[in-house]
């Protein structure tokens, strides 16, 4: 007597199992600021984006820890951790580059300073 195939749900986790894990990698170019996830989209089926020096396409999953991730040749870190700041300079205010540089170095390393123990 033939064995009794297994339920659906043990097959589809069988085949997921074997698929590529971590995240979408439009999700990982918005969250790091290449813009929407609609934009990323884009910008894969472009062919603009490489993932270890592969050309990536829709649907591809990338591994945050290992993979390389590249737009338009510039490296896309991907690391978890990473913290971005945004200075906001008021419109009224348009100080030249090198005070712009200035402030946001200072602002740096009192931030850097009160992480450190």
């Amino acid at each position: 007597m033939p064995q009794p195939e297994p339920p659906l749900w043990e097959q589809l986790a069988e085949k997921n199992a074997a698929l590529p894990q971590g995240e979408r990698l439009q999700k990982v170019l918005a969250v790091r600021g290449w813009g929407s996830r609609r934009v990323c989209e884009d910008l894969i089926s472009a062919r603009r984006v490489t993932v270890n020096g592969n050309v990536a396409v829709l649907g591809r999953r990338v591994d945050t820890d290992h993979d390389v991730v590249e737009v338009d040749g510039h490296l896309v870190p991907v690391k978890e951790g990473l913290v971005h700041y945004l200075v906001d300079v008021p419109s009224h205010d348009t100080p030249r580059i090198q005070e712009v540089h200035t402030m946001v170095v200072h602002v740096l390393c009192q931030i850097v300073e009160e992480a450190m123990p």
